[in-house]
């Protein structure tokens, strides 16, 4: 397939920790410090600017990226320090230069980055659904020890190779499970759950949601069967709702999902491990 002279996506913002260094605070392994720096001469060849964002002060990242020796690879290297969230800075620059937010992307690992990139907002009081539209596309991958993977950068490639912005902004979550890795191209809030550990927030969200928020979910499914859940059916402020069951309900109410799912995005919901929190 011919490559096009200029891809449709203009610009890449990008997360270091958890995406290209899997390891923070240790040094990328050079094989894959070099296969980042061919695919991101690849998209720069496209006229892609590629730009570091994370929340740390940028003169301080830049020293650490120099140490990576990956400095060439980013066009700028800049903070969203003093803004409410990464989506929120993409937003107020998006509005200063006149940026189309199908025409960029954001690649991150946390919960907050993405959901407040994508549109997805929650009443901090009764978990309400109000969102807003989506200020760029979306690539959200765990925040494990692989960070984004060589078949990831192979995916990117192809939406970067497109000469034409999609039409609307899509939102994608790539992880492996069971040492496969798998793609799933309709990422939304309620499949953000992957780094909660306690069970009893798993149960009352997978007991208040029907399959369709498992599709292309694996690792989901499977947890899902693991903890026996059983749907129920439930009014969600989509407008769906899953299928009776006939096991008898829980004599307690279980939390409504998207309560949790406020709880979570507050930096709350699972105190334990610590994450969730943008960078």
């Amino acid at each position: 397939m011919a490559m096009p002279d200029t891809s449709g996506i203009r610009r890449v913002f990008i997360e270091l920790e958890h995406v290209i260094a899997p390891v923070p605070g240790k040094a990328i392994p050079t094989q894959r410090a070099a296969n980042f720096t061919k695919h991101f001469a690849a998209w720069k060849g496209l006229g892609v600017e590629i730009l570091l964002l994370s929340a740390a002060d940028a003169k301080l990242k830049t020293r650490i990226v120099e140490g990576l020796d990956m400095l060439r690879c980013f066009d700028q290297i800049l903070s969203w320090k003093g803004h409410a969230s990464k989506g929120d800075y993409i937003a107020d620059q998006s509005k200063k230069n006149g940026w189309i937010p199908t025409e960029q992307i954001l690649i991150d690992h946390s919960v907050n980055a993405i959901g407040s990139t994508a549109g997805w907002h929650f009443s901090p009081g009764d978990g309400a659904r109000q969102d807003t539209e989506a200020v760029a596309n979306t690539f959200r991958v765990p925040q494990d020890k692989e960070g984004l993977s060589m078949e990831d950068l192979a995916i990117l490639d192809d939406m970067l190779s497109k000469p034409d912005p999609p039409s609307k902004t899509f939102h994608y979550y790539a992880a492996t499970f069971q040492e496969k890795r798998f793609l799933d191209n309709s990422d939304e809030d309620m499949k953000c759950l992957e780094f909660l550990t306690n069970k009893t927030l798993f149960k009352a969200i997978f007991a208040s949601n029907p399959s369709p928020f498992l599709k292309n979910r694996p690792d989901l499914e499977a947890l899902k069967a693991t903890l026996g859940v059983h749907e129920k059916t439930l009014p969600l402020s989509n407008g769906v709702a899953a299928e009776a069951d006939p096991t008898p309900a829980p004599a307690a109410k279980p939390k409504a999902a998207a309560s949790v799912l406020a709880e979570m995005l507050a930096g709350g919901g699972d105190k334990g491990k610590g994450k969730g929190k943008g960078k």
